[in-house]
Order: structure tokens, then C-alpha cells, then sequence
């Protein structure tokens, strides 16, 4: 990650809706990062993520 850089709005999609192309497509996050608390494993990770998309 670009730490030592401040975060800014691309120009190109400042017009878009917040959560861009995805705001309408995703009826969960509305393009927006959802956050899954699962173990710490590849595995339970992989499932977790699965099973949101098919919720």
C-alpha cells in the first residue's frame, strides 16, 4: 500500500455514485468493502466469502 499517500477522489469517476458501476449490482455492500470476521485460515476465509456471495 501507497501509506505515505493521501487518499483522493479520481477524477474520472467524480461524478459517478459512491459506490461506482457496483452501487447498483451488489444488493449487500452497494459497491462499498464489506468485512467478513472469519478464523484465521485460507479455508474458513475462502467459505466465508463464498457463502456471502450466494446469500
Amino acid at each position: 500500500m501507497k501509506a505515505g499517500q493521501t487518499l483522493r477522489v479520481d477524477h474520472a469517476r467524480r461524478e459517478a455514485a459512491p459506490g461506482g458501476e457496483w452501487q447498483d449490482l451488489d444488493s449487500l455492500a452497494q459497491g462499498r468493502v464489506h468485512i467478513l470476521a472469519v478464523a484465521a485460515d485460507n479455508a474458513a476465509e475462502a467459505e466465508a466469502a463464498w457463502q456471502n456471495c450466494n446469500a
